[in-house]
């Protein structure tokens, strides 16, 4: 076998080894991106863009079953389908948090 044939081979077996490393990442940090519990908050913050000029950030903070709080940036729309005390669930499928309302009787 030749030296560019196992530079060849190389190249392959090491984009390969590469690809997997990068799927295995991100099917890691998508694990982490599920969360349910309640909106503690809801925040709205002016931003300065370089470019742009100024933005408004629109976070809500949420208190997870696991007692810690997530601050979870969105947009607009979203934001204000929300309301403080709404319970929002975040499964690993959903590209935008889901919610309802809770009931308290």
């Amino acid at each position: 076998m030749s030296t560019g044939m196992i530079a060849v081979i190389a190249t392959i077996v090491g984009t390969l080894v590469l690809c997997v490393v990068v799927v295995w990442l991100v099917i890691a940090n998508t694990k982490k991106q599920a969360y349910q519990g309640i909106i503690a908050r809801k925040n709205e913050e002016g931003q300065e863009g370089v470019k742009d000029g100024s933005y408004i950030v629109y976070t809500l903070v949420v208190k997870t079953e696991e007692g810690t709080e997530k601050s979870v940036v969105v947009g607009k729309e979203i934001w204000d389908q929300f309301k403080v005390g709404d319970r929002i669930v975040k499964k690993l499928v959903n590209l935008v948090p889901l919610g309802y309302r809770l009931k308290i009787c």
